[in-house]
């Protein structure tokens, strides 16, 4: 998973511009987002061709979180081609981030059973 300092707006916009990106924003004081953590670099392993899968800080870059609307961390946000297509509020299961990310890059699919066992944390 790429961490990437921001350094404004337009940053942003040109990061989420191609493709999919999936944002992980979180703080590195908050305990729910550590525990997310595994799970997001698991994520992020699944689906390198696929999607690219960011971690954003909003404590480094509260302006990011605020264009975003992040109300609460851990959020994960997936974007296709600039457009946000989910918002993910809370700790999620790997297999659901999974299926999520599946059901925006049609090259992947998840049926729940071999790549479920990969899945474990």
């Amino acid at each position: 998973m790429k961490t990437y300092e921001f350094k404004s707006i337009d940053s942003f916009m040109q990061t989420i511009s191609k493709g999919v990106s999936v944002f992980y924003c979180c703080t590195s004081w908050s305990s729910a987002c550590r525990s997310q953590q595994q799970v997001m670099t698991m994520v992020a392993l699944l689906h390198e061709e696929q999607a690219t899968v960011f971690q954003a800080d909003m404590a480094r870059f509260p302006e990011l979180g605020t264009y975003l609307a992040i109300q609460s961390v851990p959020t994960t946000v997936i974007f296709e081609n600039g457009v946000e297509v989910k918002r993910l509020i809370g700790c999620q299961p790997a297999e659901k981030l999974h299926a999520v990310i599946g059901a925006v890059t049609p090259s992947l699919r998840f049926d729940g059973r071999d790549e479920a066992k990969s899945l474990s944390v």
